[in-house]
Formats: structure tokens, sequence, C-alpha cells
């Protein structure tokens, strides 16, 4: 893993950190119920949220075989759900109601279509494909954006990689 992608994880995450600091704690959702909230930037704070939540994804990554540009897909996932604890990465079923569990549900998504792209002769890009199956566009109306964020913080990450 080169070194500059998770310094650009780090500073992400404390940017989300300080503006999830920013907001009023009124405005702060109390749990994490899957509603509409004030802010959809809310992100809980721990000690060390960079490195912990990194090694957390990582392990989650390897478990599943999550690699390389999938492995880039994964942080930009996270980038652009910016769920809150249990929703970390979008992940919808009860059962993954932790950061370890979302990650990993995650990463053996992001495996998953990848082979599914592939067999299926590799229409549109692959995050664009992805993101029919993972957070479809007619489910709610926020989704109309994933492909477009997690696009855009694919080559954030990408571009730090060179």
């Amino acid at each position: 893993m080169n070194i500059k992608i998770f310094e650009v994880f780090v500073v992400c995450v404390a940017a989300a950190i300080a503006m999830a600091a920013a907001i009023p704690k009124s405005l702060s959702p109390p749990n994490c119920d899957g509603g509409l909230h004030a802010s959809i930037l809310q992100t809980p704070i721990t000690s060390k949220p960079d490195v912990i939540e990194y090694s957390i994804i990582k392990k989650a990554a390897i478990r599943n075989d999550c690699y390389g540009s999938n492995f880039l897909v994964l942080l930009a996932i996270r980038k652009a759900e910016n769920g809150c604890q249990g929703r970390e990465f979008g992940v919808m079923n009860p059962e993954a109601d932790n950061l370890d569990k979302q990650a990993g549900w995650a990463a053996a998504s992001v495996v998953k279509a990848r082979q599914r792209w592939v067999n299926a002769g590799k229409p549109d890009d692959f995050i664009t494909f992805m993101g029919k199956r993972y957070c479809p566009p007619e489910a709610h109306p926020l989704n109309k954006n994933w492909v477009k964020n997690v696009t855009y913080h694919y080559n954030k990450i990408k571009r730090t990689e060179k």
C-alpha cells in the first residue's frame, strides 16, 4: 500500500472530523436510523479514527481478497457514504452493525461486482456498473449521487498513488 494513499485518507478523515465538530449538537442525529438528518456529514469521533478505521478497513479487505483497484474503490465508497456508526459503508443489512462488518460486506460486494462486471463484458465503467446494484438510484433520491461521489473519491485517491 502506497503511503500517499494512507496520508490522503488521514487528511480526509481529519477534515470530516473537523466538519462534524463544527455542527451544532442540536443538528446532530441521535442515532443512525437510515432517515434523512439535518446533517449528512455527521461522522462519529473516536480518539484515533484515522489509524484505527484504516486498520479495520484494511483487515476486512484482506479477508475478502479486496486488493489493488478494488481496495481503492472500497476506500472511495467509505468516503462517499460517510455513514455513522454501523452504516459506515451504507450497507443496510442489520447484521452489518459495526465498521468491521460494514467494511467486510462492502469489500465482498466490490469483489463480487468486479467479477460480475467482467462476466458481463465490462459494460460502462466499473463504478457505474457497481452503483446500479449497490446503490440503485431509484431506491432513494440521494442515491443518484453515488456514482459521481464514489468516482470523485476514487480518482482523488488514485492520483495520490502515482
